[in-house]
């Protein structure tokens, strides 16, 4: 099959998020703040590859340092087209903070981020419709280049896009929140307070429906318009089961359908 028709089949590729930073390990949002890899997270990786058949694939990443860096380690030399649409979500004036911190102080407005409606924004932050309006055209550009991709990339933002693809499944126009289609644990999850659509009750938790697992390859179906849906692997492979591999080992996982 050529890229061009490919591009028209659309396009498969798999999700990453990038490896540990030292605010990751100390459970401070990050959002657009730049933070390094560990030096634990360098030596995890540099043992580490992409399963068959994605170490050919072509590699985006977010321009962050923690992704793009974690990108460069999979690509094992080959380029890594950088995008900043691939960013993470800006959580505005909740970064660097925990969430314990933040929830012990109600001035904050704080909403844990699984729970975050579809359409809330943090102070001075982004909300999920916005990061989808932006990540959408870069999913489209990456489905254009007919190729299969590995897009290395932030959790939130990866939750955003799997997020899409389930309302793409359920028929539904867009998601309620960052964990999915359905409802949002315990309301919809916005922040600023439920009278003006910006805020769920106090006894919201930050249980995630969609889980995202660090080494682990979350597989979606790329269309020419960039959108998505979640891709059927070959020989009875769950899609929750595609991880990194032993460098070296390159160990079959299912290929797309």
């Amino acid at each position: 099959m050529s890229g061009a028709e490919g591009a028209q089949a659309g396009v498969s590729a798999v999700l990453i998020r990038h490896f540990p930073t030292d605010w990751n390990l100390e459970r401070r949002l990050q959002g657009r703040t730049d933070r390094p890899l560990t030096e634990a997270a360098r030596t995890a990786l540099a043992a580490l590859a992409l399963p068959e058949p994605w170490p050919e694939a072509s590699i985006w990443a977010s321009p962050l340092s923690r992704a793009a860096e974690t990108a460069r380690f999979l690509a094992a030399g080959r380029p890594v087209a950088q995008d900043v649409r691939l960013m993470e979500l800006s959580w505005g004036d909740w970064e660097g903070h925990t969430a314990e911190a933040l929830m012990a102080d109600p001035a904050t407005g704080f909403v844990p981020t699984a729970s975050l409606g579809w359409a809330a924004r943090p102070p001075g932050g982004e909300s999920a419709a916005e990061a989808w309006a932006r990540v959408q055209p870069c999913l489209a550009a990456i489905a254009a280049a007919g190729l299969p991709a590995v897009i290395v990339s932030h959790k939130a933002l990866m939750r955003v896009i799997l997020a899409q693809a389930e309302a793409a499944a359920a028929g539904t126009a867009a998601p309620r929140h960052l964990n999915g289609a359905g409802h949002a644990p315990g309301g919809d999850g916005v922040a600023n307070g439920a009278a003006n659509g910006a805020g769920e009750g106090a006894g919201a938790v930050n249980r995630e429906t969609i889980p995202i697992k660090r080494g682990h390859l979350y597989p979606v179906t790329i269309g020419p318009d960039g959108t998505v849906r979640r891709a059927r692997m070959r020989g009875g492979a769950r899609q929750a089961g595609l991880r990194l591999v032993p460098a070296g080992a390159a160990l079959p996982a299912g290929r797309p359908a």
